[in-house]
């Protein structure tokens, strides 16, 4: 959490400060330099906001928001819905929706991610208050979404919180 989610978190932050969409969020589009710090990149889909041709749907389905998919057009919050796909894989650590072939057709798995809301199941991910930060980042209302800034506090929150459950409690004796 601390490296890599807030790794992607300030590249966000960069980009939306900056009124660019990234459009393609996804585990391939992110990296380490030598010092190991993330790094995005790929940003051949990255558009400013005011450039997004609504019709123009781009990105990878597994980490598309699927408010795009039913035409209700880009927003920066675009880019917080794939950043919850790939907090869940980071988290869970498997990959949203499996790798089945259960979906007969790509518009058969866009369908379900539309009219039935479909996200990945939160049970391997064992703290609450990640899986609700994951959950905001899927709210369909992409108002109701959180901003990377605020995601950058609450994963800050949460790693405090982590690193206090961790250490042992001095005043009762425990090492």
């Amino acid at each position: 959490m601390e490296n890599v989610a807030l790794g992607i978190v300030k590249g966000m932050i960069y980009l939306h400060e900056k009124g660019i969409v990234m459009r393609d969020l996804k585990p391939q589009n992110i990296g380490f330099d030598e010092g190991g710090t993330v790094r995005l990149f790929d940003f051949g889909m990255a558009r400013k906001l005011e450039d997004c041709d609504n019709n123009d749907i781009c990105g990878s389905p597994r980490y598309m928001d699927p408010s795009l998919m039913a035409g209700k057009g880009y927003s920066l919050k675009s880019d917080v819905y794939s950043f919850g796909i790939i907090l869940y894989e980071l988290c869970s650590l498997t990959i949203a929706y499996g790798k089945n072939k259960s979906y007969q057709s790509l518009k058969e798995f866009n369908r379900r991610l539309v009219e039935h809301n479909m996200t990945p199941k939160l049970n391997r991910i064992s703290c609450p208050i990640t899986r609700r930060l994951i959950e905001d980042c899927w709210q369909t209302d992409t108002n109701k979404r959180p901003s990377f800034e605020e995601i950058y506090q609450r994963i800050k929150e949460i790693i405090k919180i982590d690193r206090r459950q961790q250490q042992p409690d001095l005043r009762r004796g425990s090492m």
